[in-house]
């Protein structure tokens, strides 16, 4: 449960808890400040009017929706299809009454959602020693594995040929002859 800023409260899971999106609107309003209850102060020029605009109400997807069901459901469907059900695209599509819009805002969320997914792709933790003692001309063995969290197939390679140098099985660097002191 959540507490308005008048001390109801508004229960987001369970029990009843489907809330519409105007009416997590309207209760996130119940928290708008007022030009003199902010603690912002504004340049010369600028006051709390200029950013807010408390007799805005956006429009809200499920209502939308809805309209459109009632009123031009042939639109919808095709919004539907051509967005291939993304909602962000179905949004727009039927708020502005514009494909192209709509579209655009698909291909920008499928970007973001990509870039989103790469964010989260953590660098393997790789294992092994921390000093690494060798003699010239002689082979050293260094032992390295790699963990992934995400699950993802590590595999060590060179970034270019190095003589004598090889890479074993299980992605573990193994030996190198050192030629240097």
């Amino acid at each position: 449960m959540t507490l308005s800023a008048e001390g109801c409260t508004l229960a987001f899971f369970g029990g009843g808890g489907n809330i519409t999106d105007r009416q997590q609107f309207e209760f996130g309003q119940t928290w708008m400040v007022t030009n003199e209850s902010s603690l912002f102060t504004y340049r010369v020029g600028e006051s709390w009017e200029l950013f807010n605009y408390p007799d805005f109400t956006p429009y809200f997807i499920d209502e939308l929706i809805d309209k459109f069901e009632e009123k031009d459901k042939d639109f919808l469907n095709m919004t539907r299809t051509a967005c291939d059900n993304n909602i962000d695209c179905v949004y727009d599509t039927l708020a502005t009454r514009a494909m192209e819009i709509g579209l655009y805002t698909k291909t920008k969320s499928t970007v973001f959602e990509e870039s989103a997914a790469q964010l989260v792709n953590y660098p393997p933790r790789v294992n092994g020693t921390d000093v690494l003692r060798a003699e010239v001309n002689k082979s050293t063995t260094i032992q390295l594995t790699a963990e992934d969290p995400n699950g993802d197939l590590v595999k060590f390679r060179f970034l270019e040929e190095i003589d004598g140098a090889e890479i074993g099985e299980e992605s573990k660097l193994t030996s190198h002859v050192s030629p240097f002191l």
